[in-house]
């Protein structure tokens, strides 16, 4: 869903206006801001630009897939037994720790939220520093926000 994003945003033009909303099969509803353009662009860099031309393209180029690489192989490569994040999981909370955990090590700009039945209202999310949800965040309504 995250680098989806990527082809529904013009590069030059993004912005933390941009929120994507998920329901997922279990039910629950998440939506998914853009706090930092910058950090996002940088992380999905390698899916961005093809064909590196510049050493500086080719250096952040190659920064990009180090960094998403290892993270996907520990997260979703669904060809390793012991990913993180898998559709099969019967608890919801464990997965969202563990997305969570993987926007954390991302470092990619992006927040996530709890939403209600009607998308109405938003509950933030982070992981605590033991590793838990923390759901105590004061909610917001990030279609609102200035």
């Amino acid at each position: 869903m995250l680098r989806n994003a990527l082809r529904f945003i013009p590069k030059p033009t993004i912005d933390q206006d941009f929120v994507a909303f998920l329901v997922t099969s279990k039910g629950t509803r998440y939506a998914m801001s853009i706090s930092n353009p910058i950090k996002y662009l940088d992380f999905f860099y390698r899916y961005n630009v093809n064909y590196p031309s510049s050493v500086n393209q080719i250096n952040k180029w190659n920064e990009s897939r180090n960094l998403i690489n290892p993270l996907i192989l520990e997260y979703f490569d669904r060809d390793n037994p012991d990913r993180k994040i898998n559709e099969t999981e019967p608890n919801n909370e464990t997965t969202l720790r563990h997305f969570l955990k993987f926007l954390d090590d991302a470092d990619a700009g992006v927040k996530l939220f709890e939403a209600n039945q009607d998308f109405s209202n938003f509950q933030p999310l982070r992981l605590d520093s033991s590793g838990f949800v923390d759901r105590n965040l004061i909610p917001c309504n990030i279609l609102n926000q200035n």
